[in-house]
């Protein structure tokens, strides 16, 4: 598959228990997948571990427009029980609902340290002339990170206090 010896392939990936992820023990890129190198339409290519793994427990190569995607969010991963064929907008769905994606944000950010009540806080304090540093300091984070939630950089889906205060009759 993808033009890589299986024993050389196999002797890279540590086996461990059959639900147990199994680390690629190989070259790593950037992006935390194992790498290994193939070959794709007669060149000598770099191919991620996890989709050769897949390829060679389905018995077939899958074009580059089929993800394999990661049950266990762990990149150098191999086993194939912990591998799904997928497109690229089930790959993203599978992100967003483990909270992985870049279109994650507020609280179901996995950086995030402020909370919707946080930001709320935050806008009405620098609204009554609170220092932004002395915020900053409070919610322990960077001056810039209360400057962009105040001048919305960051935080711009949440709405101010006085837009979620109930109209007056």
């Amino acid at each position: 598959m993808f033009g890589v010896d299986r024993a050389r392939f196999c002797a890279r990936v540590d086996e461990r228990g059959p639900d147990e992820c199994w680390p690629w023990t190989g070259a790593i890129q950037s992006q935390g997948y194992g790498s290994v190198r193939g070959v794709i339409g007669g060149r000598r290519r770099s191919v991620l571990a996890h989709r050769v793994a897949f390829a060679f427990a389905s018995g077939r190569e899958f074009p580059s427009t089929v993800h394999v995607c990661h049950r266990c969010d762990n990149p150098p991963c191999c086993n194939p029980r912990h591998l799904f064929p997928g497109d690229p907008a089930i790959n993203a769905a599978d992100k967003m609902a483990k909270g992985r994606a870049r279109g994650a944000r507020g609280e179901a950010h996995r950086d995030a340290r402020l909370t919707v009540a946080d930001v709320v806080a935050i806008r009405e304090a620098v609204r009554r002339g609170e220092m932004q540093s002395t915020l900053a300091v409070r919610y322990q984070v960077s001056r810039a990170t209360i400057w962009q939630i105040v001048h919305r950089r960051h935080w711009a889906h949440v709405p101010d206090a006085f837009d979620l205060a109930p109209e007056a009759a």
